[in-house]
């Protein structure tokens, strides 16, 4: 591959209402993944299912970023976090786009490192 020629993936996973975004990029470094939203629990298998993927390619998740906190968009994560079927060690950095009074005193001891973005 050309150093200067670099490609785009844009995953939209169905799951039904809400989002689950998935960009994967190369970059001179490697490829990066980023997944926005993670869908309601009824589609908590189609994130799980993404996120193993990723995980078996070799890859992290650069940056899990959460648009707002309905149950369709964060749902599908909070399932697998607390299922313990995916080990969040593979995730860098978690957004989270949530009000100030929104913000929990104690978050989850098994989730990885994450910034409120308020």
């Amino acid at each position: 591959m050309d150093r200067n020629q670099h490609r785009v993936q844009i995953n939209i996973l169905p799951v039904h209402e809400g989002d689950c975004i998935h960009l994967r990029f190369q970059s001179s470094d490697g490829w990066h993944n980023i997944v926005v939203d993670s869908g309601p629990a009824a589609s908590a298998e189609t994130f799980r299912n993404l996120m193993d993927s990723i995980r078996k390619r070799g890859e992290c998740v650069d940056l899990l970023c959460f648009s707002h906190m309905d149950d369709d968009h964060i749902k599908g994560a909070e399932m697998t976090f607390r299922e313990n079927r995916f080990q969040t060690s593979h995730i860098k950095n978690i957004w989270l786009n949530v009000p100030d009074s929104a913000v929990p005193s104690d978050p989850a001891s098994n989730l990885p490192t994450y910034q409120y973005i308020t």
